[in-house]
């Protein structure tokens, strides 16, 4: 494997098949970066270690971005259904006013919007905590 150090021995990029510009080869695989990005890794004394403190702060981001990830998507899921929710009281309004009936079932609507909103508000200040 060949290897591209930045300025604190850190491995910048590297290579299995070819070749990496300014580059050493070392003599191993892979599979020492035991699924870790490779900026993680450090060449010291002829041997790649992993940066347990670098890794732990790499973990705790990619933790971060995962449960910022759930919680926008849980919100955006939300958010569609209201604005379905939206549409479909607009039509039962105008129902109303034409004296026609509604196809559903409103109070079961509203009861679902309130606890959609309800969860959309929780979600989005957990959300905030995050950030």
């Amino acid at each position: 494997m060949k290897i591209r150090l930045d300025e604190n021995n850190y491995i910048a990029a590297y290579a299995i098949i070819g070749d990496v510009e300014d580059s050493i080869e070392v003599g191993f695989g892979e599979e020492v970066f035991n699924n870790l990005p490779c900026f993680l890794c450090k060449y010291e004394n002829e041997k790649i270690v992993i940066d347990e403190d670098k890794k732990a702060e790499y973990l705790k981001e990619q933790e971060h971005q995962s449960q910022t990830y759930i919680i926008q998507s849980q919100i955006d899921e939300i958010s569609m259904w209201l604005d379905e929710y939206d549409e479909k009281y607009k039509e039962y309004e105008r129902c109303q006013r034409f004296g026609l009936d509604f196809e559903g079932d409103i109070e079961e609507l509203n009861t679902q919007a309130s606890e959609k909103q309800r969860l959309l508000i929780e979600l989005k200040n957990q959300l905030k905590l995050l950030n």
